[in-house]
């Protein structure tokens, strides 16, 4: 196609686009199929190629969503007036795309991805190659793109991420309202920050030879583990019941608003709240 519009002499005025629809798991994090906010799933390529505007070699670090590929070609294409009634909610990034500008990086752009479909999971705001993803069943997770191209830490209680992360969740709270984001109907407690006493997901740095989780104690890791080794008390603190009887700091995602553990003490029937807000719900 490439040599076609070549020997036609228009290469040089052609807009040529390669992209894609969404990647597969291929059992990346024991995971099939799609519909996940992992890289591997929700990545998608965008090549642009039009000598006369575009740069060759540059590279966008700025996060773009599937949303503004339309107004971004059509600007391309000089097309400025969309008829009556049409309106994208993509953002035209055309100039960043333009510019001379070899690498470039819009620091303040944050786009906004969520699973749709009978059953979503989550909801995730992306900026900078830093990812915060609220769960339906888990805690939020902040992925450092960079630091872990493969997605196998959670940095949400990283002391040196706590501004990025609060950064994305004040940005993903009005935006799940705004958005109607389906994760908020089918669940009303959403963690939008880390419970003070939480289970870590990691496989525990213990002399056994075995992969052992936390939630393995009381099953195949007997409970005695917990009070004879302190790492196993130190890595899975709520399951071996050793957390301070303390509530957490942060917000939880109640009925469509996000709130504090000063005024959940009407919702402490639910298993996250309790989790949440041990002292206010008197759990602990």
């Amino acid at each position: 196609m490439l040599d076609k519009l070549k020997n036609l002499g228009i290469e040089d005025d052609t807009v040529v686009v390669f992209t894609s629809d969404h990647g597969d798991m291929l059992m990346e994090h024991g995971r099939l199929n799609k519909n996940m906010p992992y890289e591997s799933s929700a990545g998608i390529p965008f090549i642009v190629k039009y000598p006369d505007r575009v740069p060759k070699g540059k590279i966008i670090e700025t996060p773009y969503s599937s949303v503004d590929f339309a107004p971004t070609i059509l600007s391309l294409m000089g097309i400025r007036h969309l008829p009556a009634g049409v309106n994208f909610q993509g953002i035209d990034g055309s100039e960043e795309l333009t510019s001379s500008e070899l690498r470039s990086t819009n620091n303040n752009q944050i786009r906004f991805s969520y699973q749709t479909g009978k059953s979503p999971d989550w909801a995730m705001a992306v900026k900078n190659g830093y990812k915060l993803v609220l769960q339906k069943g888990d805690v939020p997770w902040l992925f450092d793109l960079d630091k872990d191209p493969e997605e196998m830490h959670n940095y949400a209680s990283s002391w040196s991420h706590k501004d990025i992360f609060k950064e994305l969740r004040d940005a993903m709270i009005p935006k799940l309202k705004e958005y109607k984001v389906p994760l908020t109907d089918v669940v009303d407690y959403i963690y939008l920050d880390m419970p003070s006493c939480v289970d870590s997901n990691d496989i525990m740095q213990t002399k056994s030879k075995k992969a052992e989780f936390c939630s393995d104690i009381g099953d195949s890791v007997p409970f005695s583990r917990c009070e004879n080794q302190s790492k196993v008390r130190n890595h899975c603190p709520s399951s071996c019941n050793s957390c301070a009887c303390e509530d957490s700091p942060g917000l939880l995602w109640v009925n469509l608003a996000a709130k504090s553990c000063d005024s959940l003490s009407n919702h402490c029937g639910n298993r996250k709240v309790q989790s949440f807000c041990p002292k206010t719900c008197g759990t602990c």
